[in-house]
Order: C-alpha cells, then structure tokens, then sequence
C-alpha cells in the first residue's frame, strides 16, 4: 500500500502557532558521508541532487520521532525493514514492507518503531533542505529546536547500518549502482528511457519505484520527482515517453 496524505485544516492551524527554523544566516552543510545520531536512534544521507533527498533512517523499539512537518517539502516515507505506527493529526497507519506514504508539505507526523529490533525507513524529501522544519512535540525535549548539529555527528561509518549512493560520476559511470539495507535491495539506475527502465522493473514483484529528476504525466495523473510508486503498479506507466533519467529501485 501507498498512500497520499494531505494537509488537513488541523495541520494548518497548528503550523500558524509554530516557526520554521530560521536558516538565512546558515550555510549549506554537506550531510554525505556522516552519520547523525538522534535519541531515537540514527539518520543519514544517502542519495541527493537537485531535486531529491534521500534518508535512511533507523528507529529503534518503541522510540518514535518528533510529532513534527516539513512547510516547504514533500516527504515520501517507505518501510525497508521491520514495523512502525505512522501518526498524523488527523490519523494512525500501521505499516511493514512494502508499504509506504507520500505526505504532502505541511503535514505533521511522527513515526514509531514497533518491531522489536526496530526498523529502516527510507525518506525522500523533495526538494532538499534539511532545515525545513516545524517540532509540534517531542518527548526528547526538542520540541521548537532546529536541525541536529555538528555535535551529533559521526564519520564513524563502520558503527553503523550504512549504505550510500553519493557518488554521482559513479552512477553515470556505471548505469547502474546497487547496495542492501537487511534483505532490500537498493538501485539507483541512470536510465536512456522509461521502456527500458519497464522491462527492467516488470519481473519484480514487490517493492516501489521512483523517478529521481524528473516528472511523469500519465493521462490526468502527474508523478513528481520523489514520489513512490508500487512495482505492482508500473504497468499503468508502460506507455510513457520519458528519456535520459535517473531512478531509484527497491525489492
């Protein structure tokens, strides 16, 4: 299951009383090839260009991130590893792989681990900005704070559960670039045409897709860069004209 989620009125006014952090004197921090710890457990950066973020998130049993939104960015959330409760103002979904949620920018929602040796999620922010953020709540005491700083930090890379596609001459060296977080496997795929990224993806039976530079029309329906699409689902796209891009692909 995938699933849109969109700004409810609550969401609205509960982001009126709150303040995005304010970045005009920040400068851009390169978040690749470090690691940043969070009380729930850690995060770091996978993949980034233009147009997309991608996070790997690991959260540990029963703890949860901060009940918190993104004003400015889309957000799609997809379960790699484990179980965890998603909670918005408005609602509760409970999910495992391959399920996810496509949130829209000004929505407010927390994720919990509830598998006992945690989970892996995969978020993708479009666009990038790691400083576009509001904390409603949060049981760690963060609540109105910005973004983690240098002091949770870490180049320790071997500590972790770790995997990065930053290596974008690679990626148009190769075509095509693999690694696995526990039993998924990760592709991110430069592309000639969405024909043969098609047969590329039509044997798989589970997992989604996701155009990284690009966006798609099909017929009324328009899929941004950063949305996630069910591999069950891609033969609904198999007509599409696109050319010369670059995808993420997970199974």
């Amino acid at each position: 299951m995938i699933k849109k989620i969109y700004r409810s009125e609550l969401d609205l006014y509960n982001l009126s009383l709150k303040k995005t952090t304010n970045t005009k004197n920040q400068k851009y921090f390169d978040y690749k090839n470090i690691v940043v710890n969070k009380p729930w457990g850690y995060e770091y950066l996978m993949f980034e260009n233009k147009e997309v973020a991608i996070w790997i998130l690991h959260i540990k049993y029963d703890f949860l991130t901060s009940m918190h939104c993104h004003p400015k960015k889309r957000t799609s959330l997809f379960l790699l590893d484990g179980r965890a409760t998603i909670t918005t103002l408005d609602s509760q979904f409970n999910l495992g792989y391959p399920e996810g949620l496509m949130i829209d920018s000004g929505v407010f929602h927390s994720t919990k681990a509830t598998s006992p040796e945690g989970i892996f999620l995969m978020e993708i922010e479009t666009p990038p900005d790691k400083n576009d953020l509001v904390r409603l709540k949060d049981k760690y005491g963060r609540e109105n704070k910005g973004y983690e700083g240098k002091t949770e930090m870490s180049n320790k890379l071997h500590q972790y559960e770790y995997c990065s596609f930053n290596d974008i001459k690679e990626i148009m060296t190769k075509k095509i670039v693999h690694d696995k977080i526990k039993k998924r496997t990760i592709q991110i795929k430069q592309n000639k045409s969405f024909d043969s990224f098609y047969k590329h993806i039509k044997e798989l039976r589970s997992g989604i897709f996701s155009i990284l530079d690009k966006k798609i029309e099909h017929n009324k329906e328009v899929i941004y860069p950063g949305d996630i699409i069910d591999l069950q689902n891609a033969h609904k796209y198999n007509k599409i004209k696109l050319s010369n891009f670059i995808s993420l692909i997970i199974y």
